[in-house]
């Protein structure tokens, strides 16, 4: 029975060195399927083709002259079965591996995302000397660890003792690692790594009214909460609408950043907070249409507007008073527009005809219009807010 579902695995500490060279081979590591075979051990380990020199598991041997030997190993299980390497282990006697040293950026250096890092180093070697630029080569690691941490490749820079790079964009929690391999001329390397930690800012999120939903990057969670990002990172974050608390229906009316229901944000230097201002759900309604009579009206929330505009509440019937704010939906400063007999247009109007809102005096982007209702029957005023988008 062969034995080659169980291939034939060795060992070998250390692989280069100055002569004489005393290695340590281990066999142990191959195995048989069939329990109870006893394994018999042949050793190749001068490289001459020949299995004749040990038949111990864990042999040891003297490399007096220099040179490159392949060694192999072949396990047999005492019937008929038997098995060699499939890659053989090479020695090199008279030869030490290279010592690589990054000389820059020093240890401790910090990023945030775009920073432009500049790296330099080099190599020395028993028997070259200090190595060529060709020698070296460089790998720039993102290092992820969201749970498990994982790798992501995101440069390399053969052939080069210096060079920059800059600072890429990636989740948090990450880390950069700068690898430096250095090869001599008989094919030994030497590698070493210098971690590179980023800069990192804490982020704020909150609803008003607290505890309705937000979404920041790939996860969601309930208002309040706060996340750790790279400085100069791209975030998106999100408002879902319509939501329910406590038994009433939320919709969204704007970020305090001024950003659309969803956008992203650049993570700043210092810790920030965002809030997503919410309206609860009324009888009433901010309306759009582009004709003065106001026919065709349909919702302002999330149209995207250009030229003259005509925006009023609906239903027009029992309400005393409306107050039109723009761009200032916590209502703090003085109304745009009062209107106190309907129709109840923003920017006034007769019953026949409304004013336009002419959106070329706005900035593009998004728009918030915010309107307080106060209803005939004396009961409290509602607040009703719509976000739009101006493209002229």
């Amino acid at each position: 029975m062969p034995i080659p579902s169980s291939p034939t695995a060795a060992t070998a500490s250390p692989t280069s060195g100055a002569t004489p060279l005393t290695v340590q081979f281990d066999g142990s590591g191959s195995s048989d399927p069939d329990s109870g075979d006893t394994l018999s051990y042949a050793w190749d380990l001068d490289g001459d083709g020949s299995y004749d020199d040990s038949t111990a598991q864990k042999p040891s041997y003297t490399y007096d002259q220099a040179g490159s030997y392949q060694v192999d190993l072949k396990v047999s299980d005492g019937r008929e079965g038997s098995d060699a390497l499939d890659e053989k282990l090479t020695i090199t006697a008279g030869d030490t591996p290279p010592v690589a040293n990054i000389a820059t950026p020093a240890a401790g250096t910090t990023w945030k995302v775009g920073d432009i890092i500049s790296f330099s180093g080099s190599a020395s070697d028993a028997q070259d000397g200090t190595l060529p630029a060709s020698g070296l080569s460089w790998e720039l690691i993102m290092h992820h660890c969201p749970s498990n941490c994982h790798t992501h490749p995101i440069q390399t820079f053969p052939g080069v003792d210096s060079g920059t790079f800059a600072a890429p964009d990636h989740e948090y929690p990450s880390y950069l690692e700068l690898r430096l391999t250095a090869t001599d001329s008989g094919g030994l390397t030497d590698t070493k790594s210098m971690r590179l930690d980023p800069k990192t800012v804490v982020l704020t999120f909150e609803s008003d009214p607290s505890a309705l939903n937000l979404v920041v990057g790939s996860s969601s969670a309930t208002a309040p909460f706060s996340r750790t990002v790279i400085i100069g990172s791209n975030n998106s974050i999100s408002a879902s609408s319509p939501q329910t608390l406590g038994g009433k229906t939320y919709n969204f009316v704007s970020w305090s950043d001024g950003g659309a229901q969803t956008h992203n944000i650049t993570a700043p230097a210092t810790a920030t907070t965002y809030t997503a201002r919410f309206s609860e759900s009324s009888t009433y309604g901010l309306k759009e249409s582009t004709k003065s009579d106001r026919s065709g009206a349909a919702d302002l929330q999330g149209i995207t507007a250009s030229g003259n505009i005509y925006v009023f509440t609906s239903p027009e019937a029992g309400v005393k008073q409306v107050s039109f704010y723009l761009d200032d939906p916590n209502m703090t400063g003085t109304p745009r527009q009062v209107e106190n007999t309907g129709p109840w247009d923003f920017a006034g109007g007769t019953t026949s005809t409304a004013n336009p809102l002419d959106t070329t005096k706005l900035s593009n982007g998004s728009h918030t219009i915010t309107a307080k209702v106060s209803p005939t029957d004396g009961t409290a005023a509602k607040t009703v807010s719509s976000s739009f988008t101006v493209r002229n």
